[in-house]
């Protein structure tokens, strides 16, 4: 519906995407930028907001073989990517950011 539209229906309503509002919160940012020393002194995060507003965290491991974490929100869960190389995996989606963030821990821990 473009704008010459609603001015003439001012009482009809279209359904918006906010993406926002599927973004990670603050909350949860602060969270993972919290959780990353655990991680060890290698460990780095940056967050980063894309040309729609959403916002997300990459978490990275200090050197040109490490891997690193992207973690984004989006329909009430919260994803998390890896990346190797140049190889993309997906270990998910999780109901909270806690839940995320453990599975990066186990992760890195596991690769040691």
């Amino acid at each position: 519906m473009n704008d010459d539209a609603r001015l003439r229906n001012p009482g009809q309503y279209t359904e918006v995407l906010v993406p926002a509002l599927h973004s990670l919160t603050r909350r949860q940012v602060d969270s993972v930028l919290a959780a990353v020393p655990l991680l060890g002194p290698d460990w780095s995060a940056t967050v980063a907001d894309d040309y729609d507003g959403d916002r997300s965290v990459i978490i990275s491991e200090t050197g040109e073989d490490g891997a690193s974490y992207v973690v984004w929100g989006g329909d009430g869960a919260v994803n998390l990517g890896k990346v190797v190389g140049d190889d993309w995996q997906s270990p998910g989606q999780f109901a909270s950011i806690e839940d995320a963030m453990r599975e990066i821990v186990a992760d890195t821990l596991l690769h040691r």
